[in-house]
């Protein structure tokens, strides 16, 4: 099918009939995406040779929240290219996080993004 799948949790409910987004990923994955990340209004989550992790968002309003898919998609494509599942998650919920306590595109820095991981996204295998 496709070596990569990302989707919200609706769409991956409209996709694969399931309510659970574990369920979801399991399902892609078994069509044969060998990494699927589905987004929630809570977090995100990603699965890759068949282990999944959720990281939440950390906003504090949702100001900017128009663009959080898009913003959330390429900080993890970007992040991706030389880091972990994992790390990238991480990396794509905080500068998200960021984003979404205003309006209009990110304007932090990476400084910015790696500081929120290290004050509050840790991650939870699933």
């Amino acid at each position: 099918m496709v070596d990569f799948v990302k989707l919200d949790a609706m769409e991956g409910q409209a996709l694969t009939g399931a309510d659970v987004l574990q369920e979801q990923a399991e399902i892609l994955e078994g069509w044969g995406s060998s990494e699927t990340v589905i987004t929630t209004s809570e977090g995100a989550q990603a699965r890759s040779k068949g282990k999944t992790t959720f990281v939440k968002f950390t906003n504090r309003s949702t100001r900017g929240r128009m663009g959080r898919g898009d913003t959330f998609m390429g900080s993890y494509l970007a992040r991706r290219l030389d880091h972990s599942v994992e790390d990238s998650l991480r990396f794509a919920a905080a500068l998200t996080s960021i984003k979404m306590e205003s309006t209009g595109p990110f304007r932090g820095s990476v400084d910015d993004v790696l500081e929120r991981i290290e004050k509050s996204i840790p991650f939870s295998p699933r």
